[in-house]
């Protein structure tokens, strides 16, 4: 994805948010966000819950369902409601960043959507100053800004965060568990491709692939495989 368009299609983002909890999607989203919110209605300064809320909220937005907006709100009321209990919480600020970088696609306006996205960087950059050593942080930070508009200047950004979480779970692959491993390996090969490093991105999906080739992960780098260099 080249450019200096705002991207229409953001469903590959949600993958690499999800490697701490399984990924809802559809009619299984409403379940789980009818079942989170009545146990919230019980304890509505639950912390984790609203973590949970704002994070699944976020994820199904960034699959640009036709209700994406509304599950916008309930992802920025619920991370702004989590940020307030808990101000340093740099993973509830990374992922309200990357939802105001989603509200984008639906600005008319283009200078809305600029100015919506670059205060979603804001955020985004925010938190990962306040907590650098966070691979969730870092890796929120990443999945979202490998996808923007080349106008953004994110390129340094996304690879330094890159090279970083693929230094961390290489030095402490127990730490981290399979799944996020091959997340890191996704993702970090997707940006490696948008940057005209085809070989490095060969390389680190076949590493990723070589740490569970039966997973879900795996199938979703044998597709990042089959496509053709934009």
């Amino acid at each position: 994805m080249t450019g200096d368009r705002i991207p229409k299609l953001w469903l590959r983002l949600i993958l690499g948010l999800v490697f701490s909890g399984a990924v809802v999607l559809g009619s299984d989203f409403r379940v789980e966000l009818e079942r989170l919110q009545t146990q919230l209605e019980a304890r509505p300064a639950d912390t984790t819950l609203l973590l949970k809320l704002g994070k699944l909220c976020h994820n199904e937005s960034a699959l640009g369902q036709s209700d994406a907006r509304e599950t916008e709100k309930l992802a920025l009321r619920y991370l702004v409601r989590l940020r307030e209990l808990q101000p340093t919480n740099a993973f509830a600020r990374a992922l309200l960043g990357s939802t105001r970088t989603l509200g984008a696609r639906h600005a008319f306006l283009p200078t809305t959507k600029l100015r919506m996205v670059r205060e979603g960087l804001k955020e985004m950059d925010a938190a990962v100053e306040e907590a650098s050593e966070e691979p969730d942080v870092r890796f929120t930070r990443a999945a979202n800004n490998v996808f923007l508009p080349d106008l953004f200047g994110r390129r340094e950004t996304v690879v330094a965060d890159f090279l970083w979480l693929s230094e961390k779970v290489a030095a402490e692959p127990a730490r981290f568990g399979e799944e996020f491993r091959q997340y890191v390996a996704l993702y970090h090969g997707i940006a490696a491709r948008r940057y005209g490093e085809l070989d490095k991105a060969a390389r680190l999906w076949q590493s990723g692939l070589a740490i569970n080739p039966g997973s879900k992960v795996a199938e979703l780098i044998r597709l990042e495989q089959s496509r053709k260099p934009s």
